[in-house]
């Protein structure tokens, strides 16, 4: 701490020095370490202060701090406004998505209908193409045996041979 200014250079002259240079007077300003408590707490003897100045001291700090935690309180405030809004928007698209969840699972169910019944389609049409077959190859048989028996075998077989004949022929268009 600086020296304290004596009571004789304090009077007269507001502090002035006989050659008109300012002089601090009194105690040079006391900065508190933390706070007034702290000041309170850390005060040299001859810095003392009087109960009631503490007390006084302790009701503005106290004050002070009463608004600042007031302004930490409307700022949180905002903030958990601002949360629940995100909160509101978030939960309103997640019920969204639920139900384009929904619309999927029964659009996949349709589907899956739809499949079933296809795949029953085709086993059906399979199943006709295989007696279609069946029956073709009970007539080609049948067939096969009253040209036999008819003796026209011969000419069955030249048949045939101009059917394969055929089939390696490819038409000339002009």
């Amino acid at each position: 701490m600086p020296p304290k200014i004596s009571a004789s250079e304090m009077s007269g002259n507001s502090g002035k020095k006989k050659d008109g240079a300012s002089k601090k007077v009194g105690y040079p300003r006391f900065k508190p370490p933390f706070s007034i408590r702290c000041q309170i707490l850390y005060q040299h003897e001859d810095q003392l202060m009087s109960p009631f100045v503490q007390i006084k001291a302790l009701i503005k700090e106290n004050q002070s701090s009463i608004r600042h935690n007031e302004r930490e309180l409307y700022s949180f405030s905002m903030v958990l406004q601002d949360n629940k809004e995100d909160i509101r928007i978030y939960e309103e698209h997640i019920r969204k998505l639920k139900q384009e969840n929904i619309d999927y699972e029964e659009k996949i169910r349709d589907y899956e209908e739809y499949n079933t019944d296809c795949k029953e389609k085709v086993a059906k049409l399979e199943k006709i193409q295989k007696q279609i077959d069946e029956f073709e190859q009970k007539l080609n048989d049948r067939l096969r045996t009253e040209v036999e028996k008819a003796g026209l075998l011969s000419d069955w077989e030249e048949v045939e041979e101009d059917e394969e004949t055929e089939k390696d022929c490819e038409p000339i268009w002009f």
